[in-house]
């Protein structure tokens, strides 16, 4: 055998024995966020379950072989009630005012409004004449129609005359 084949060899045992050692100190840190989560749980707390169901804490059953929380569901006409098992609360909705200090003392910073400038000279005339542009003409007479369809009729024939 060669070297580099016992070096693979030991490469292999090694992560067989630190990665199972790895993992099982993440699950540890979860297991204990999620112990901690569940005794601060209370009567009038907001939360999420696993399913996507919100609702609000109103009862509490912990015994030594099981952890039954009642949830309040709905609206004022439509009120539901349903057990679910403690595990199965995904989050606790927290309140504004029970947001953490890091992030209260770091609020998020909007822009400022600003102003528009004056409208210029030029732009002023540019709107005036739009203005101007879109507003409708008034109509003329009858008699002013057939003064004008006269008067082209003239200059049309003397045009021809001229050609």
């Amino acid at each position: 055998m060669n070297v580099t084949q016992y070096v693979l060899i030991g490469l292999i045992v090694v992560l067989l024995i630190v990665y199972p050692i790895l993992i099982s100190s993440k699950n540890k840190k979860q297991a204990q966020q999620l112990q901690e989560q569940i005794n601060s749980l209370k009567k009038g707390d907001k939360v999420l379950t696993t399913s996507g169901v919100y609702g609000v804490v109103v009862e509490l059953n912990f015994t030594e072989s099981s952890k039954i929380v009642v949830l309040e569901t709905g609206s004022d006409q439509n009120k539901g009630y349903m057990s679910v098992d403690a595990y199965a609360i995904y989050t606790i909705i927290r309140e504004e005012s029970e947001v953490p200090t890091e992030v209260a003392l770091n609020p998020v910073q909007e822009n400022p409004v600003q102003e528009k400038p004056a409208i210029v000279e030029e732009e002023k005339s540019a709107l005036e004449t739009l203005e101007e542009a879109t507003q409708p003409k008034p109509k003329k007479s009858t008699s002013q129609t057939k003064k004008t369809s006269s008067q082209t009729k003239k200059t049309t024939s003397k045009s021809k005359k001229q050609s």
